[in-house]
This record gives C-alpha cells, structure tokens and sequence, in this order.
C-alpha cells in the first residue's frame, strides 16, 4: 500500500515558481516526472539531472538538517549509477531556494522520520538528514 498522494494547491504553486526559476537561472527545460513511476519531480534531459523538490514554510537556518524520504535517495543513487546522471534534492525555504546534491561520498545516516499528525500509514518512514551546509543557493 502506498501513501495517499498529499500535495495541495499551495505545494503545486510552490513546485511550478521553483522549477521556473531554475530554468531560468541553470539556462534550460525542465520535464515534469510521473511520479508514481519516477518518484522524483524532475529531470533536465540535456542535463542528465534528476530533482526532487521540497517546500518548508521555515527558513535555512531554523534547522541543521532536511530529511528525504529513503526511497527517494534510492532512486535518485540508482539514477547516478546506472544512467551516470546527476541528482539534486531542491528545497524551498522561506529565504530563497537551494539545492544539495547527491554524492557518493554522503555518510548516509538513515533515521526513523515524518509526520505522525495525519494519521496515515507510511507517513513515518526511514528518512535520510541532508545537512543544510551543504546546500546551495540556485541563484
């Protein structure tokens, strides 16, 4: 059983203006993913990346960390090593929008995280802490 899928309007809104401005700023054309194939939000084809974006309502420094869920970082680790590609997590905080991206050199720690909130099964799952060093402004 898979999560029921919970973005909202805002999430959209959110997700649509990032995406615009990395296009703008990175110089090329993002293509949205089906995500229940991919997983991921995005991929720029003459790029060889693949994304995921989050929006947090905090800003950078309200936290050390940002959590992925662990089945993104899979899929986005299986896309560096079969297809060579590059693979970045893209978050949205209240004082601009930055990316980190996946390397092979993370110690990557997997903790329990999520929201127990909903009531939803899945909705606390293994998670993986992204340091917010090492995230970068886009712009």
């Amino acid at each position: 059983m898979t999560k029921p899928k919970l973005e909202t309007q805002a999430d959209v809104n959110h997700k649509n203006a990032a995406k615009d401005k990395i296009e703008i700023a990175w110089k090329c054309k993002i293509l949205d993913l089906y995500e229940p194939l991919y997983r991921l939000d995005w991929w720029i084809p003459e790029k060889n990346v693949y994304m995921e974006h989050k929006q947090r309502t905090v800003s950078k420094g309200k936290y050390d960390t940002v959590i992925l869920r662990l089945s993104k970082l899979l899929m986005m680790k299986d896309l560096k090593d079969l297809v060579n590609a590059r693979c970045f997590f893209v978050v949205g905080f209240t004082d601009g929008l930055m990316y980190a991206e996946i390397r092979d050199d993370y110690d990557y720690k997997v903790t329990v995280g999520g929201r127990k909130d909903r009531g939803i099964v899945g909705d606390v799952e293994p998670v993986f802490h992204f340091p917010i060093a090492d995230f970068r402004y886009v712009y």
